[in-house]
């Protein structure tokens, strides 16, 4: 007798099946056998069995482009890893960033001077804040006194560097094309004020003129201490 008439199945919409893992014989229907993703394992232990037995992706000996250190990554991360550790990826990650006009923060080319100077120039700004030849204390530039191109030992020396405006500047730089280095001056609509708490000169917006009192936060919180 037809093991499917004992279970009471319907001849025509079962099928007969062997399990790939344990060799029983099972049925299973037609309509799950379509996609070709059915009638492979008799349940669901044979199918959990199936699914660990298969081999893991083994992972691919890279070489770190810092230290040169050997590590290993799975194969999906084989092309993009290029170091043995987040240490590494700090100190080199310069080495894979996109430069000159494939670099998303890329401007047109302002300028060709390192960062390390224009990080030095920024220092200097806030430090002095003004002019070192008449005071000004907006369109401030740095000015180096022996020339970037003539001495390469003090192009990196704060004592070589001066704090200027952009007038002061095209005076120095007289008869020379400095086009691009150079800024005009913008004309701005607002006022200088003196700060309440230190006295220092800052500039403000025409809708804050009335209402400014103080250059900045640490002199507004020092001034509501006192009080």
């Amino acid at each position: 007798m037809d093991i499917r008439i004992k279970q009471g199945l319907k001849k025509g919409t079962w099928v007969q099946r062997v399990c790939q893992i344990c060799g029983k014989i099972f049925y299973t229907r037609k309509c799950w056998l379509r996609n070709g993703k059915g009638g492979k394992y008799c349940s669901k232990e044979c199918q959990l069995k199936a699914v660990h037995s298969i081999p893991r992706d083994k992972k691919i000996e890279k070489i770190c482009i810092v230290c040169n250190k050997k590590y290993k990554v799975k194969k999906y991360r084989a092309k993009n890893s290029k170091f043995c550790s987040k240490e590494c990826y700090e100190k080199g990650r310069h080495l894979i960033m996109p430069k000159g006009e494939k670099h998303p923060n890329w401007k047109g080319g302002i300028s060709n001077r390192p960062f390390l100077i224009k990080k030095i120039h920024k220092k200097l700004k806030k430090a002095i804040g003004r002019c070192q030849i008449c005071g000004r204390i907006d369109n401030l530039h740095v000015h180096h006194i022996e020339k970037w191109s003539e001495n390469l030992e003090k192009r990196y020396d704060e004592s070589n560097l001066i704090v200027v405006c952009s007038n002061c500047h095209a005076k120095l730089h007289a008869g020379e094309s400095v086009e691009n280095m150079l800024n005009v001056p913008v004309k701005r609509n607002g006022a200088y004020l003196k700060c309440q708490n230190c006295g220092k000169e800052y500039y403000v917006s025409p809708y804050k003129i009335k209402i400014s009192k103080y250059c900045s936060r640490q002199c507004k919180n020092e001034a509501l201490r006192k009080k």
